[in-house]
């Protein structure tokens, strides 16, 4: 016992009951805070959720290959949506969107990832990892549908659209609270969550632009006049990070629990509701998803060729034809995230068929949210094309060393290309229902974001 080997056997087991012992009494403390937290308290995990959105103060790079050559250009200010519990502090989700202005699609896609399992995002960034037990609440391992009592929110006019208060106030039966204008500490909660990206996150990078105009963290003039050095997809690891760890972070005001470790606590003495929960009428969970009525339409020719109008073009199908004459109206069910393509029904919920648009419109997967805003680009500018998209893309193609149009060309492309393989870009005149296959010798591009060792394209 006296050997140098039974020494150390023995200081090592001493100091492993020690370390145990304290681990344990440290958990049994943090658990008995968490109880006394809600024995004294009258707001519960969920009951109040504040959303807000903030633009990030970071302008990062992307990479524009154009045929072998990469251009590295420098973007606009992203916009940064934020879901964040009143009574735990804790993120149940965010978005981040290459947007200067947010529509009504981003706050579904909001709504849908605090739903959706998270799944920890893919670090490439050399020096970056999760902390142990950094996360969200909901998770592939222990998934949960988290329903909120209200949602608290500012008065800005995405905020009122009527698919977001379909689908909270109908769908959801919760409330919705917008609060009195121009009163952020309404939401203080929110808004600290976005004091934390910026003192962690956005300040501490070169290329910030400070919180205001003579912020001395603020990005020199002579920095200014180049692509910053930190990417895009760089900036959304970091800011993945900071968020999941600070659901791990124990704070005073809980009892020294973790906002994570309190919200899971909720559930365990709380009714919680669980995926397709039918107490809540919810049998499919489709945030993006519309249903619409509208009128049928014949040609004045003569002939015998249905169709519907709808956002800006023409939808057809040879199932419209077989209708009877005295159909005048039908359902209509379409997804925001692609409108290439519709569903049809009759009145009493009977499939018809798939309509699809113009051939013109078949060539990429667009949004709702896209199409618009390239019919108020055409309407502009007065430019037409065979293809309106690619008419689209070769414009901004032309200003891409503006950050604002760089920004934009990047929300295109992870729209109608979210695998990131590069795609070949070419106007001609459509002229079937077939993929789009541009001829040898097309204009290649792709602006590759900087995915660190990724591919820049096929």
């Amino acid at each position: 016992p006296f050997s140098t080997q039974g020494c150390g056997y023995e200081s090592v087991r001493q100091y492993f009951h020690s370390r145990k012992a304290e681990l344990t009494r440290q958990r049994e403390k943090t658990k008995e805070g968490a109880r006394h937290i809600f024995r004294h308290t009258r707001s519960h995990a969920l009951d109040e959720v504040q959303i807000d959105e903030h633009l990030v103060d970071f302008k990062g790079r992307i990479y524009l290959q154009l045929d072998d050559t990469m251009i590295p250009l420098r973007i606009a200010r992203a916009t940064l949506i934020t879901m964040v519990d009143v009574a735990t502090d804790c993120i149940l989700a965010y978005v981040l969107t290459p947007k200067g202005t947010i529509s009504q699609e981003d706050l579904l896609a909001l709504l849908d990832r605090a739903v959706t399992p998270w799944q920890p995002y893919p670090l490439t960034s050399p020096g970056l990892c999760y902390p142990p037990g950094a996360g969200f609440p909901n998770t592939v391992t222990n998934p949960c549908f988290l329903a909120m009592a209200q949602f608290s929110l500012d008065n800005a006019m995405t905020h009122y659209a009527i698919s977001l208060r379909n689908l909270l106030c109908a769908q959801l039966g919760t409330s919705m609270n917008f609060g009195r204008p121009a009163s952020p500490k309404s939401r203080n909660w929110v808004e600290h969550a976005f004091d934390l990206v910026n003192k962690r996150c956005s300040h501490r990078l070169p290329s910030t632009t400070g919180s205001h105009p003579r912020d001395p963290v603020r990005e020199s003039k002579k920095n200014s006049k180049h692509a910053p050095v930190v990417t895009y997809q760089a900036y959304q690891e970091m800011l993945e990070v900071v968020l999941a760890t600070h659901n791990a972070t124990p704070q005073a005001r809980l009892g020294n629990a973790t906002p994570l470790a309190m919200l899971l606590h909720h559930r365990e003495e709380f009714y919680s509701a669980s995926p397709l929960d039918p107490l809540l009428g919810i049998s499919k969970w489709a945030p993006f998803v519309t249903t619409q009525k509208v009128t049928l339409r014949s040609r004045t020719d003569g002939k015998k060729h249905r169709y519907i109008n709808l956002f800006y073009v023409r939808y057809s199908g040879r199932c419209l034809n077989d209708l009877p004459a005295d159909h005048k109206h039908i359902l209509i069910e379409y997804d925001r995230r692609d409108v290439r393509s519709i569903k049809a029904f009759t009145l009493d919920g009977s499939p018809i068929g798939e309509l699809l648009a113009p051939l013109s419109w078949q060539h990429y997967p667009h949004s709702l949210h896209t199409r618009r805003l390239i019919y108020q680009y055409v309407k502009t500018f007065k430019r037409h094309s065979h293809d309106p998209i690619a008419g689209y893309l070769h414009q901004l193609l032309e200003n891409a060393d503006q950050p604002a149009t760089a920004l934009e060309v990047l929300k295109i492309y992870t729209e109608i290309d979210p695998q990131h393989k590069g795609i070949l870009l070419k106007e001609t005149r459509a002229s079937s229902t077939a993929p789009y296959q541009p001829a040898s010798g097309a204009f290649r591009w792709g602006p590759d974001t900087a995915f660190k060792g990724g591919s820049h394209g096929p």
